[in-house]
């Protein structure tokens, strides 16, 4: 039997229905306001700046025109810094700000989202994301506010949710109809013609006008992209191996694209190589622009547009067939056809392991994909397990560098403070309140309210597999086509939510075995095998980066997890520098050794000690005529040590010292140095 309302709820049902009488939306102005704005790609973000800044500022006169309290008024979330493209066709869940601004949402805190239009928001020509989004902000009573129209999907008299799928719908058509459809026919009739669509050339080859029948011609770098493929086959298919040598031949002052006769700058859209504030040429410093390079169907003589050849053998080849192959084979995501190569997807490790290698305590990634341990502003970390020693490497033309530091020395460096951190009597305690806090979350049986993207999928992909089992043989080719496009899409899409929540399922699991593992790990420890220390290290770090801040001298710096009420710590590590001696240095020690002060070698010599002076000197069969006198300076100190240690307070008598990182924790003392 259906329970009777009572008095106070036909109230509260009434006065919802008044808001609605005269079929106006409402605006909650006690909440906030979240503008939102998107740039479609790289080019449009890095060319047309201006657009970028003219949607903020419209959005912001908008929230103002609507009498929105200025502190109720979130700064615009605007997606794409230019880091990357972020069209509207990308998941709504690869897209950073807008997964953000559903966060807040879903916590109840926004009321309104301003955009210029739905397109800025969706181009998803499934129509999963506008569906999704829809209803998280009927769920939180958000209504979407554009230039043109306010959506309130609470409303019952409106019918603004078939409105706001409509205009999604649309957006996604004009992706389909114009920018697919005219102008892609119209760009690829041109091409089919043996003509260049788009006007660009690709490294190695030029354009060659001629009236309306440009085409693509060798430049004079076309033997160098030859190299190249040559290069990454003598590597074995290793694109590490190949930025490596490229690296290595930028710092000697041989890039990879020297300058040259023929050769315009501005059709250079590589790393710049210089010395001396000289251009030398331009070499590759990224995989991603070594793939497309080595995977570009163009150096086989073939027309290539979006994708696809468009017309084979339109101009010679300047690559060795079988070296394009082979680079071909081993790289390329799509066929010479444009249909996507399926790959066995590699497994991620934590490490490579040998039969003598354990593996090293930072190596890997952790569960979103970033390295355990990296380097800071632009420099990167690598394990390398023939030699087990971390690697620092910066790439940057010939102003890169690289440093080492033996794996077992960095992880005895940072075990040593986790089991000391751990072992202070007030920290264990909050850690593991914490831990159990989160853990019951995990484990309770309340309902919580995840993502329905997930469910609008599948019901997508059960509509449009129902469609074409029923009414397969009757639609058109066009048609067809279309839905098994739409299929596609849906079913890769699936399988990428699934991994994701697969993925959050196995961190949950591992926040629940972490909970026994930080009561022991301090008696346990040596016990572990690689893999569970690894897993601590993980929950316990929300980062950990290792830099060079002087010729000699490492700093890790361990950023710990809000589990850890303590300050973050710095390590100083002093290392014996042992570079090569440079050749302007033997010039200073061939022509002032014998007759120079101790003091003034060192200040001509910063990066040396006294004692690597004499070493080098000796070898050189060298000797000095003065006397060194009243001097009490350590002989294994260099003039670049002695400014380290007094910028960063550091002693001289140890090599591995501790410093905290004030103002980040609760200010828990520890160990400040160590031998």
């Amino acid at each position: 039997m259906a329970r009777l309302k009572t008095a106070v709820e036909l109230e509260m049902e009434r006065q919802e229905l008044a808001k609605y009488a005269q079929g106006n939306y409402v605006m909650d102005k006690a909440r906030l306001l979240l503008p939102y704005a998107r740039q479609s790609t790289d080019r449009q973000y890095f060319k047309s700046m201006m657009d970028n800044t003219e949607q903020s500022s419209e959005l912001l006169e908008h929230a103002r025109a609507l009498d929105w309290p200025l502190d109720k008024i979130l700064p615009v979330f605007v997606e794409n810094d230019g880091s990357k493209k972020t069209s509207g066709t990308i998941s709504i869940d690869d897209r950073p700000k807008i997964k953000e601004a559903r966060a807040l949402i879903n916590a109840g805190k926004v009321s309104a989202v301003l955009v210029i239009d739905v397109s800025r928001l969706f181009r998803d020509e499934d129509l999963v994301d506008p569906a999704t989004f829809a209803k998280e902000c009927k769920d939180n009573h958000c209504i979407i506010v554009t230039l043109e129209y306010v959506y309130d999907f609470n409303s019952p008299t409106r019918g603004d949710h078939d409105r706001f799928m409509q205009d999604a719908k649309d957006a996604a058509a004009f992706i389909r109809k114009h920018i697919k459809g005219k102008m892609l026919k119209a760009r690829s009739k041109i091409a089919s013609n043996g003509r260049l669509a788009n006007g660009i050339a690709p490294v190695g080859l030029l354009v060659q006008h001629d009236g309306e029948n440009d085409s693509l011609v060798p430049s004079p770098h076309a033997g160098q992209v030859d190299k190249l493929y040559a290069m990454f086959r003598e590597h074995e298919a290793s694109l590490n191996a190949t930025l490596n040598e490229l690296t290595a031949m930028a710092k000697r002052g041989e890039p990879i694209f020297p300058v040259c006769d023929g050769i315009d700058e501005k059709s250079m859209f590589l790393s710049r190589v210089e010395r001396d504030g000289k251009l030398l040429g331009w070499t590759v410093t990224s995989r991603f622009g070594l793939k497309h390079i080595l995977t570009n169907p163009s150096y086989q003589g073939h027309l290539v547009f979006n994708q696809r050849i468009v017309k084979h053998d339109a101009f010679p080849a300047i690559v060795n067939a079988a070296n394009w192959l082979y680079a071909f084979d081993h790289l390329a995501d799509v066929d010479l056809d444009g249909n996507e190569i399926i790959r066995e997807r590699k497994a991620v490790r934590y490490v490579q392991k040998t039969s003598e290698d354990k593996g090293a305590l930072l190596a890997g990634c952790r569960h979103n994909g970033l390295p355990v341990i990296d380097g800071l502003d632009g420099s990167h970390v690598y394990y390398k397990s023939n030699t087990e020693r971390y690697i620092l490497r910066k790439i940057e033309g010939i102003g890169g560098y690289e440093a080492a530091i033996s794996a077992v020395e960095l992880d005895h460096i940072a075990e040593d403070m986790l089991l000391h951190v751990l072992s202070i009597s007030d920290v264990l305690p909050i850690a593991l309140k914490d831990l159990q806090e989160t853990v019951h979350e995990v484990d309770s049986d309340k309902p919580v309210e995840e993502d329905n993207t997930l469910d609008v999928a599948r019901n997508e992909l059960a509509n449009i597999t129902r469609r074409i089992n029923v009414a397969g043989d009757v639609m058109e080719d066009s048609e067809l086509r279309q839905a098994y496009e739409k299929q596609h899409r849906l079913r890769k899409r699936i399988t990428d939510l699934e991994v994701s929540k697969q993925r959050q399922e196995a961190m949950a699991a591992e926040l629940k075995q972490a909970r026994e593992d930080i009561k022991y790990a301090t008696q346990m420890w040596k016990s572990w095998d690689i893999d569970r220390k690894r897993r601590l290290i993980r929950l316990v770090t929300d980062a950990i980066t290792l830099e060079e801040i002087a010729d000699g001298w490492l700093r890790l710096t361990l950023v710990w997890s809000p589990v850890l009420p303590i300050d973050h710590e710095q390590c100083y590590i002093w290392q014996a520098s042992g570079t090569t001696w440079q050749e302007h240095e033997l010039e200073v020690l061939r022509n002032l050794y014998s007759t120079a002060t101790r003091q003034e070698l060192l200040r001509l010599l910063p990066a040396r000690t006294w004692h690597a002076i004499n070493n080098r000197a000796n070898e050189l069969g060298l000797k000095r005529s003065v006397l060194d006198q009243g001097t009490s300076k350590r002989i294994d100190i260099s003039e670049n040590d002695r400014k380290v240690m007094a910028q960063y307070g550091l002693s001289q008598q140890v090599r591995i010292q501790w410093r905290v990182l004030l103002g980040t924790g609760t200010g828990i003392s520890n160990q400040s140095g160590q031998s």
